[in-house]
């Protein structure tokens, strides 16, 4: 089954929302490891996971179940964004300090689990004094 993401919310901590192709978000039970079906699925009517710091499912797990990231659309969590890493390598820059110009509230990101996303359209702007 193919899924743009899946979270564990407190809310629920013994079953892992789940976002389809279509946007719309369901939950299953984590326990115990199957193929998940559409009929296995029950609708979750909640708040978006992200909003409610759910933490992603990690990559290697989704085999367990049977699951298949759908990557053709989204880039990161959300469409649109993507993780320190490619955005360094997009503006030719290191990784770390863009982690230190989120640090300090100079450049806009979004963190997901314990990783930092960004607007891929954002530009980089270097304001250090440059000698001539």
């Amino acid at each position: 089954m193919k899924i743009n993401n899946a979270w564990n919310i407190k809310q629920f901590p013994t079953k892992y929302v789940v976002e389809l192709a279509d946007r719309s978000l369901w939950m299953f039970d984590i326990v115990p490891f199957r193929d998940i079906t559409a009929s296995g699925l029950s609708p979750y009517k909640g708040i978006y996971p992200e909003k409610v710091n759910g933490t992603l499912m990690p990559e290697y797990i989704y085999g367990f179940y049977g699951l298949e990231r759908n990557t053709s659309d989204a880039d990161g969590p959300v469409p649109g964004y993507i993780p320190i890493k490619d955005y360094a390598t997009q503006h030719g820059v290191n990784p770390a300090n863009i982690r230190q110009k989120i640090l300090r509230g100079t450049l806009a990101a979004k963190k997901f689990g314990n990783e930092w996303f960004l607007d891929k359209n954002t530009p980089y702007l270097d304001k250090r004094r440059k000698e001539e």
